[in-house]
């Protein structure tokens, strides 16, 4: 079925890649996206990257709001990647350019977005060893969503990683 799947999205962006219309332009990205998901789901990463990456390059000045997101959810998603892959100095410049781009925008889907890749920011960091950059990116993404538990679950993780224990012990929502 994955096979299908990109063989669809491959005829949308063959049929309406050249249309100018928002909405279609909208739809083209939409199926770049998608492929570069299935092809991540196959555990193609190198795949998935190639699609985002092809995204970024023929959206990225774009203006459209649904396009700008799109963009943004690419950048995240090949952060991803490439930290599954085992390239956190590639992921982390990603997320560094995410963040720079989108960082300041007021559309909330895009927020979202420099929220998650700050959270992406963190986890890097952390991996690395680097506990006070990943604190400092976390601490940007909460003060973004406050309520995310999964942030809040980063948090947790890159203070335990720090040895920070009185800043666990001082924080309600990590006591929970």
């Amino acid at each position: 079925k994955p096979q299908e799947e990109i063989a669809i999205y491959d005829a949308v962006i063959e049929r309406f890649g050249k249309d100018q219309e928002v909405a279609l332009r909208e739809e083209v990205a939409w199926a770049m996206f998608n492929k570069g998901l299935t092809l991540g789901q196959m555990g193609k990463p190198q795949d998935a990257i190639a699609s985002y990456d092809a995204l970024i390059e023929r959206f990225g000045k774009d203006e459209a709001v649904a396009l700008r997101e799109q963009v943004a959810e690419a950048m995240g998603k090949k952060g991803v990647a490439l930290g599954q892959m085992g390239k956190p100095q590639e992921a982390i410049a990603i997320y560094d350019v995410l963040i720079e781009r989108f960082g300041k925008d007021q559309e909330v889907a895009l927020r979202e977005q420099v929220a998650w890749a700050l959270n992406g920011l963190a986890c890097t960091f952390a991996e690395l060893g680097r506990h006070a950059e990943a604190l400092r990116a976390i601490e940007r993404a909460l003060t973004r969503n406050p309520e995310s538990l999964l942030f809040q679950h980063t948090q947790a993780e890159v203070l335990l990683g720090a040895q920070r224990w009185e800043v666990i012990i001082a924080t309600p929502s990590l006591r929970k």
